[in-house]
């Protein structure tokens, strides 16, 4: 198995580290085991880990990420352009993104992997061509189970030929109608499992809201566990 580099970053403070949203200091109680000046930074042996920040002395450590793919779907609407996408070249920017990694973009409109870089370039400041060399584009319906078997294709060939354990991140930034139909057909095409649980994971990560209010929010937790 090819060797996971792993790179570690001393540019944040140790006050981004610990810090509340508004940028409060969090209350001791609320760090974690392993979040002190005595935690070693995740070496090589240890780089199928999930990545994590630490600290020591005046700062944050940042570890970068293990490879994988992001499969974001509803990746041609107006915030996964503005927001999702400049947040992850910001992520390449910093060498946070493993060399590695893609990024497949999922959408209705009908663009192929060369114009839907081209129509994402605008949204970048600087030149983004290193990172736009990790996206590719699927157009779709949601509903189709053509475009699950095209998409699980496009995943196992870079698998098979990186070399690399599959992790898999399905990041849905679509309204909440749609879950039902993208995670039933993830299922269905067996995407939501890997062959090897001690190697392999699979991430859904959905967007807010989640739900219309706390009935219809617990409704859709207990129907995830179904799936997930």
């Amino acid at each position: 198995m090819p060797e996971q580099n792993v790179e570690v970053h001393y540019n944040i403070r140790r006050e981004a580290c610990f810090s509340t949203g508004d940028g409060q200091p969090l209350a001791a109680d609320h760090i974690q085991p392993g979040w002190s000046d005595n935690s070693q930074a995740v070496g090589e042996e240890n780089a199928t880990m999930e990545p994590r920040n630490y600290w020591r002395g005046e700062f944050c450590v940042e570890v970068s990420s293990a490879p994988g793919s992001l499969i974001i779907f509803g990746a041609s609407g107006d915030l996964a352009k503005r927001k999702l996408f400049p947040a992850l070249y910001s992520l390449h920017q910093r060498r946070l993104l493993h060399e590695s990694s893609r990024i497949i973009g999922i959408g209705r409109t009908e663009y192929s992997s060369e114009s839907f870089r081209e129509w994402l370039r605008p949204a970048f400041a600087g030149e983004p061509a290193p990172f736009l060399e990790h996206v590719e584009y699927l157009a779709g319906d949601y509903g189709s189970a053509e475009l699950y078997q095209s998409l699980n294709r496009v995943l196992d060939e870079y698998e098979q030929h990186s070399g690399f354990p599959s992790q898999r991140t399905y990041y849905l930034a679509l309204p909440t109608t749609l879950y039902q139909t993208v995670i039933e057909n993830l299922s269905g095409a067996g995407m939501l499992s890997g062959p090897d649980q001690d190697q392999t994971w699979r991430h859904l990560v959905l967007e807010k809201p989640f739900g219309r209010d706390f009935a219809s929010a617990r409704e859709l937790d207990l129907w995830l566990h179904k799936y997930l």
